[in-house]
């Protein structure tokens, strides 16, 4: 039995590092190794891992893609990056070797969205425009399932929550999907979004489920119930959300504005805001531990920030 939310005193971001992708147009997806403070970093072409500890470090370049990378994830343990982006493929790379260790084929389009399990076993994709979650078995290479979404409205993400039972995803109608993960089933549909959805992030340990959307609402909702729980405002749209690894703060990273806001996930208060960027479509991804948040932008700069309580 998980305890009970409590309030975050986070309020300060301090910036630490700034690395310059030179990738301009693509604000680069972000993932941070698992079991240490290293940051994989994706855009064009290419996955850039970043060491922390002194300034613009990079430790390897992942090298084989020819084509832009929308989204990267690590599996639990950190033994495998998962990748994917334009050319439809899921590419995953053995982070022992730092080469590539295999395609997966299936997604008709652009590959959205990538997402682990908690067991390191399955992956979740979002195909943008194949309008599709498909479900893959990593031990045998092989897709097991598609969840289809609406023939005409694009998914743009997918994600596990915490003990993998459960997968969420969402994109152009506004509409959340929670779907069986084991079964492949829909469990239910929730709606409360007026725009398209951006991101959408769950708790690290209670059954609460975090959606961002283009107008820039984001909805707390109850897993149990199927019922909001809480309602923020990002004064612009929303590219990316991102919990602390406590689940008492929750980053958004403004789709226009290039804001970062931090929210108590308890008083649903905006405890910090910094604008670090003049170009929007800012990604924000929590270190494992919580004490660093990265964020990118259209700019092609990757910043790191220590979160001080």
């Amino acid at each position: 039995m998980t305890s009970p939310i409590q309030s975050s005193n986070a309020a300060r971001l301090k910036p630490v590092m700034q690395v310059d992708t030179r990738w301009r147009n693509v604000s680069a997806a972000l993932a941070w190794f698992p079991n240490r403070r290293e940051l994989a970093v994706a855009g064009s072409a290419a996955i850039r891992l970043i060491g922390t500890d002194q300034t613009d470090t990079q430790i390897r370049v992942l090298k084989g893609y020819e084509s832009d990378i929308a989204s990267i994830a690590f599996s639990p343990d950190g033994k495998y990056l998962a990748s994917g982006g334009s050319d439809a493929h899921i590419q995953l790379w053995d982070m022992e070797t730092f080469s590539p260790l295999l395609i997966l084929r299936g997604h008709t389009d652009y590959v959205s969205s990538v997402a682990f399990s908690p067991d390191g076993i399955h992956i979740a994709s979002a195909g943008r425009d194949d309008t599709t979650v498909r479900i893959w078995n990593r031990r045998l290479s092989s897709q097991e399932s598609i969840l289809k979404h609406s023939d005409t409205e694009s998914v743009l993400c997918a994600v596990y929550n915490y003990d993998g039972k459960i997968i969420a995803s969402g994109g152009q109608d506004g509409v959340l999907y929670l779907w069986d993960a084991g079964k492949a089933s829909l469990l239910t549909t929730l709606e409360g979004h007026s725009a398209c959805i951006t991101s959408i992030a769950f708790h690290p340990h209670e059954k609460i489920l975090a959606s961002a959307d283009f107008d820039g609402a984001i909805i707390l909702w109850n897993i149990d119930t199927y019922k909001q729980r809480g309602l923020l405002h990002h004064m612009e749209g929303i590219r990316s959300i991102s919990f602390n690894s406590n689940g008492t703060v929750l980053a958004t990273g403004g789709l226009l504005d290039g804001n970062i806001n931090l929210w108590d996930v308890l008083s649903y208060l905006n405890v910090a805001t910094l604008s670090p960027s003049s170009r929007g479509a800012l990604n924000v991804a929590f270190s494992a531990d919580g004490a660093m948040l990265a964020t990118s932008s259209e700019e092609g700069l990757v910043q790191l920030w220590t979160v001080q309580e």
